[in-house]
């Protein structure tokens, strides 16, 4: 009976160290548990298997615990886990999947993933070899074309950016020299208002208001402009901008500089102070070169033949016109043009009698509307010392009354020129074919009317009345310029001398190529260029009609071929 017991108990022993086993095997594949942990840590599973009466691990043989760490996981059948469970034995469920098939899961991904890179590195069943190549050159294609617009869109870019940045640094420029400027006028003068004119009369052809850099660029960036706009001045600001200028112009001019009449260098001069000059001539006679030498003089307010719109290609000596032509010149030798609406109209159209008035010009730079505007030519005028006009379509007659006028203390330069030499360069003009400008009867009879005149008025206006020969003007540069200035009672100022040197000889430094209307010349090679050029014929019909203004200037007639050929006899007659 004892054996019995004994064996019993050595059966339910052994069960129960195979159950442990099996329970060992088992929970090494659930998540949460760690068979290493159970063994070094009695406390945790040790406790569990003594409630359950199975056998701690540390008391098992060591056989059995070596068991546990050498011997492979089993796999029962349903039939062994009932038997085991009856005994008391608890099972842990072991996975559905078998080991090979967790394997195969794992490795499906891997195997998915390289059977898409092949069919990416490899054609598709049913598409050729060829076609595979042209997709990919399609695609290249598509690639370098994105490429391209890209580069062309940031080729822009930058290039917009780059215009801003030059508008930007240009505006920046402009800003800067007109604030230069206006400090240099506001230390010019500090307290000289514009007079208080209405100022709504000739202005039509100008808004009241002026972009003063109208000709800046706006860089445009999708469609909307980013340009730098300057400030708008209104026509009040450009009138008195303009002013300042020609004010800070007339001051420089004069500095280190003693004026000759009675005035301060940028202020308004009294007309009593004002030099008064007309410059009588006809046409290819000299009168232009003559003009921008009185120009030349710091101060002029120079006007460029002013009957050219009344008389075209007439020379007036009597008429009607003449009343017109006194009354104009009157108010524009005392600067008031406020009735002369006609002429100032005129030179709107023709802008170049207008250009050669230079300093009043300089001053319209930023509005060219205020060089047409009969207010302010009056305006600007009054701070003229030197007043001058030129012109060829008027006689001696007519200006008798002027020189009689006291309150403009006129004087006259009369400038008369060889017949011969005029008429030939007339004969390159296109327009000159009235009869005042190209018959030599005619010419010659209106310079003989003036020479018999100029007896009388030269008695009765010794002071006020000077006849200058262009062939002087021309051999004897300087001296006879010297000659003209003292008749004028002006200074021969620096400005003068510079301006004779320059326009009487072509040199190196100018490089100006004379043409027809140029003063730029070498005046001893042109003052008899007609000599040579015409022929016997054309001269002796000249001469023909012309003995007696050539007697009364002293001036040589040619009565053979060979004098005339002969360039050893002089023209002029000592």
């Amino acid at each position: 009976m004892l054996v019995g017991v004994r064996k019993k108990h050595w059966l339910l022993a052994t069960l129960s160290v195979t159950g442990l086993l099996l329970v060992l095997v088992f929970t090494t594949k659930s998540p949460g548990h760690s068979p290493t942990r159970a063994l070094l840590d009695p406390g945790i599973d040790g406790k569990a298997a003594q409630a359950d009466g199975v056998a701690a691990v540390e008391d098992l043989p060591a056989s059995a615990v070596s068991a546990v760490h050498t011997q492979p996981p089993l796999h029962l059948s349903q039939q062994e886990r009932d038997a085991l469970a009856k005994q008391g034995v608890l099972m842990v469920e072991d996975s559905d999947r078998d080991p090979m098939e967790n394997q195969a899961q794992e490795q499906q991904p891997q195997q998915q993933q390289r059977y898409r890179q092949q069919e990416h590195s490899q054609p598709r069943k049913g598409v050729s070899a060829n076609d595979a190549q042209e997709q990919e050159m399609d695609k290249l294609k598509l690639d370098q074309q994105e490429l391209q617009r890209e580069t062309n869109r940031l080729q822009e870019h930058h290039m917009r950016e780059q215009q801003i940045l030059q508008d930007r640094i240009r505006a920046d420029e402009m800003k800067a020299q007109q604030e230069k400027e206006q400090r240099m006028m506001e230390q010019a003068v500090r307290l000289n208002p514009p007079p208080a004119q209405s100022r709504t009369s000739s202005v039509s052809v100008v808004s009241r208001t002026y972009n003063v850099n109208r000709g800046m660029t706006a860089a445009s960036n999708g469609g909307s402009s980013r340009g730098v706009i300057l400030p708008r001045m209104t026509y009040e600001g450009l009138w008195k901008m303009g002013e300042n200028i020609l004010r800070h112009t007339i001051r420089r001019e004069f500095l280190n500089s003693i004026p000759d009449t009675d005035f301060t260098p940028g202020e308004a001069v009294p007309p009593l102070q004002v030099r008064r000059v007309i410059i009588l001539s006809t046409w290819r006679s000299g009168s232009s070169f003559l003009g921008d030498l009185l120009k030349s003089y710091p101060g002029t307010y120079f006007s460029f033949e002013p009957l050219h719109h009344l008389l075209k290609n007439l020379h007036l000596q009597e008429g009607p016109l003449v009343d017109v032509v006194l009354n104009l010149l009157k108010s524009i030798m005392t600067c008031d043009l406020s009735q002369q609406e006609e002429y100032v109209s005129y030179m709107r159209n023709n802008s170049f009698l207008m250009n050669h008035n230079t300093r009043v010009w300089n001053s319209c730079s930023r509005n060219r509307a205020l060089c047409f505007d009969k207010e302010y030519l009056s305006a600007v005028c009054k701070y003229m010392p030197v007043n001058v006009m030129k012109t060829v379509r008027m006689g001696l007659a007519p200006v008798i009354s002027l020189l009689q006028d006291p309150s403009l203390d006129l004087r006259v330069v009369h400038l008369v020129r060889d017949p011969r030499g005029s008429l030939h360069s007339r004969m390159q003009l296109t327009w000159c074919h009235s009869q005042a400008c190209s018959d030599p009867g005619t010419v010659c009879g209106d310079l003989m009317t003036d020479l018999k005149l100029s007896e009388w008025v030269k008695e009765r206006f010794p002071d006020k009345y000077l006849l200058v020969r262009y062939e002087d003007l021309g051999l004897q540069a300087e001296e006879t310029a010297r000659r003209i200035f003292k008749f004028l009672h002006l200074t021969y100022h620096k400005s003068v001398a510079s301006f004779v040197r320059d326009h009487t000889s072509i040199n190196r430094k100018t490089k100006k190529k004379p043409n027809t209307y140029s003063t730029y010349r070498d005046s001893k090679s042109t003052t008899f260029a007609w000599r040579g050029a015409l022929n016997y014929t054309t001269l002796e019909e000249i001469q023909n009609v012309c003995r007696e203004p050539l007697s009364y200037l002293r001036l040589r007639i040619f009565d053979t071929e060979e004098d005339y050929m002969n360039a050893t006899i002089p023209v002029l007659v000592e």
